[in-house]
């Protein structure tokens, strides 16, 4: 599988690819039509990893015992590219060049930031030290 066709997620040092939807339940084998909401899954299996999608109606009786995770979400259009707000480079390159900034709302926003930024494990927590009245 190619990276356009999925999304990759970096998990303790492993890639883990998660295909897009096909738009079938894989309980009752209905089409899962744009705009309406889901539940995927990724469940492991001893070939390895592969993604379930289940329709809400369906998803009391989908069997979960291999599965590593699930969320809701919503069928994309055919045609629809995935939006994204901005590049993770220029993230990263923003919160760099804030690390000198002095004014609060400047500082307010790249905790922010590295608060995304680490939830895209783009920055690690390292460790936290008390420097002239606050926190650094």
């Amino acid at each position: 599988m190619s990276a356009a066709s999925g999304v990759k997620t970096q998990a303790q040092g492993s890639n883990v690819q998660i295909p897009r939807p096909e738009g079938v339940c894989a309980v009752c084998a209905e089409p899962i039509v744009a705009v309406q909401k889901f539940m995927a899954a990724l469940v492991e299996t001893p070939a390895g990893f592969h993604r379930a999608d289940c329709c809400i109606t369906c998803w009391e009786k989908f069997d979960r015992k291999d599965v590593i995770a699930f969320w809701q979400t919503v069928m994309p259009k055919a045609d629809e590219k995935k939006k994204i707000f901005v590049d993770d480079g220029v993230l990263c390159d923003l919160f760099a060049r804030l690390n000198d900034v002095e004014e609060p709302a400047k500082l307010n926003f790249r905790f922010v930031l590295g608060l995304i930024l680490m939830r895209k494990r783009l920055v690690q927590y390292d460790s936290t030290r008390h420097e002239t009245g606050r926190d650094v």
